[in-house]
Parts: structure tokens; sequence; C-alpha cells
């Protein structure tokens, strides 16, 4: 398998994610201490703003490496149909070449 191109892209998204996550863990947490000192309303009105930031850099991160995977992948195929198309090639190479012997033994 070829190395990924977008390394540090990919890097960056995968540690965008994990933050993310963590952002969405730690206002889940702190929503439990609002409880007591703000009231509910509030804390759900934050709890509410922390989960839609929170899933967004979520989603923002993994459509980057939907995109790196998208890549990667076409990458690969392309590799493949070269590969397919150097094999095509001299296999009709020799077909051509066979077809020319036979008919020049059919000329004599």
């Amino acid at each position: 398998m070829e190395t990924r191109s977008y390394q540090t892209a990919f890097t960056f998204a995968k540690i965008a994610e994990i933050l993310s996550f963590v952002i969405i863990a730690v206002g889940g947490l702190t929503c439990f201490y609002l409880v007591e000192k703000i009231g509910g309303f509030f804390t759900f009105v934050f709890m509410l703003s922390i989960g839609i930031f929170g899933f967004s850099l979520v989603f923002l991160s993994q459509l980057v490496l939907i995109f790196i995977d998208t890549e990667n992948n076409t990458r690969q195929v392309m590799s493949e149909i070269r590969k397919t198309n150097s094999i095509l090639g001299e296999t009709l190479g020799i077909i051509a070449n066979n077809l020319n012997k036979l008919v020049e033994r059919k000329g004599m």
C-alpha cells in the first residue's frame, strides 16, 4: 500500500476529531455542575450550544478525513488501472504479433 500523501492534514484532522469529542465530554460534565449553580434552562441552553459546536467540529474533521481517504483510494485505483493497461497492451501486442505470423504463413 502506498503511503498517504496528506499526512499532515490527516494528523490535524484526527487531532481535531479527538479534541471535539473531549469538548463534548467536558461540556457534558460541566452541565452537571451548572444545574445546581444556574438552573435547568440555562444549563440546557449551554448543553445544546456545546453539543452543536462539538458535533460540528467532529463533522468537519471527519469530512476532511473522508476527502483524504477518497484521494488515497483514487490514487490506488489509478495505480491498478495503469498496471492493467500495461498488461493489456502487452497482451494485445502478443496477439497482434501472433496474427501477423498466421497471415504470413497463409500467404505462402
